[in-house]
């Protein structure tokens, strides 16, 4: 994230730590200590003193965020260069929105980018995250970067973050994964929802 950020005003990374593993201890208190002798106070580090998991986590990050903006991605999301660009630019334009981007999958055996098709986000009857084909109203207009509107996120987004807590935030007692996806969904179903492609590699 920090190379493919280098163009943009970022004002902080938030690292949140919801795990005790012994490995991220040391390495990870030295990498950051290491950036913040370069940029000081460019990363903040958040600990749980208990693990709190996936929905809490979310919440508790954006509780430490204090940028007018802001992204709530996993561990494992790799960033593409010039990925914020036009997901910042359609949060401007309305700040009302809620990007979900549109991930490609990195093959864990080779690191070769496989590209996903372009899809929205739904859910079926069960409540289970379904990928679904974009309208053909989206597919007329031609361009690859226009945003899909969906009737259900992910749980990677960014948002404006006072909106964020307008609509509520998340359900910090949600316990079971996934349940964010649809949540999310029906808390925006009266405004602009979208998925943007960035190519997030």
């Amino acid at each position: 994230m920090f190379k493919s950020t280098a163009d943009i005003d970022v004002k902080h990374i938030l690292c949140l730590i919801d795990s005790f593993a012994d490995e991220l201890k040391e390495k990870l208190q030295d990498f950051v200590s290491e950036t913040n002798t370069q940029r000081p106070g460019f990363i903040k580090m958040v600990r749980h003193t208990k693990q709190e998991g996936l929905i809490r986590s979310r919440v508790s990050g954006w509780r430490a965020a204090t940028a007018p903006v802001v992204a709530l991605f996993d561990a494992h999301v790799e960033f593409n260069v010039g990925w914020a660009e036009p997901v910042l630019l359609r949060i401007k334009e309305d700040r009302t929105r809620i990007i979900s981007p549109s991930f490609d999958n990195i093959k864990y055996d080779t690191f070769e980018i496989e590209e996903y098709p372009l899809s929205a986000q739904g859910f079926d009857w069960e409540l289970w995250c379904r990928y679904l084909n974009p309208p053909k109203s989206w597919w007329h207009r031609g361009n690859k970067s226009a945003p899909i509107q969906s009737p259900a996120l992910i749980g990677c987004f960014v948002v404006d973050r006072l909106y964020f807590e307008e609509i509520g935030l998340l359900d910090e007692g949600m316990e079971v994964y996934g349940g964010e996806n649809v949540e999310l969904g029906i808390r925006v179903s009266n405004v602009s929802a979208h998925g943007v492609h960035c190519s997030f590699r």
